[in-house]
């Protein structure tokens, strides 16, 4: 990763770790299942798949090995804190995470942070955290575990102007072109009406 990328991942984990910390993504991780009853209701669905957090036993006909509410708290603090961490960026093989590496693409530095396009980087950093692909932490399946919920979490951070970092020219990284492998604009931010973090706090809910 040369340094024009290596600030973009600064930059990235920053305000991946406020999120972490943020008092709403506290208290909606710990809640899980009262926010894929939300999320559901934001969507006009019923509760598709799991229903809370759960671990790394092959499901079976929609039994889930769930954790306690203790365990989800524990869960939780191992998540955010005491790790560490190297980050990488992949070329042309498939990101990675485990041990102590999580890794992403090169158009997920440059842009697609900045849009709040997290799930990669959520899945890949939950393999770090040691969840395999039988876990919701780590699994896009199953109505959306944390890749969806950190995702959608993100985007209403950026909506709010509740992160250390909002605007991609603090870096001008998209135009940095001897420095990339590829070809990119200014990312330009959006938001779905829908998001259940949206539909819930309104606008509301700023740490800082």
């Amino acid at each position: 990763m040369n340094p024009v990328l290596a600030k973009e991942a600064i930059t990235m984990i920053i305000n991946y770790s406020y999120a972490l910390s943020h008092p709403i993504y506290y208290q909606t991780h710990n809640n899980f299942d009262l926010y894929k009853k939300e999320q559901a209701a934001a969507a006009g669905t019923a509760v598709p798949g799991a229903t809370d957090w759960h671990g790394n036993t092959a499901d079976a006909n929609g039994q889930y090995d769930y954790f306690t509410k203790a365990e989800i708290e524990k869960r939780y603090w191992d998540y955010v804190d005491g790790r560490t961490l190297y980050m990488a960026m992949v070329g042309g093989d498939a990101a990675w995470g485990g041990g102590p590496l999580a890794s992403q693409y090169e158009s997920n530095y440059v842009s697609g942070h900045w849009k709040g396009e997290m799930s990669l980087w959520s899945h890949e950093y939950s393999h770090h955290t040691g969840y395999n692909h039988d876990s919701n932490f780590a699994n896009s399946g199953e109505g959306g575990g944390q890749q969806e919920m950190l995702t959608q979490f993100y985007k209403y951070l950026i909506y709010i102007n509740d992160l250390p970092f909002i605007d991609p020219d603090i870096l001008k990284t998209y135009s940095k072109t001897k420095y990339l492998n590829g070809t990119y604009t200014k990312p330009v931010f959006k938001i779905d009406p829908k998001n259940a973090f949206l539909v819930k706090y309104k606008g509301e809910g700023k740490w800082n």
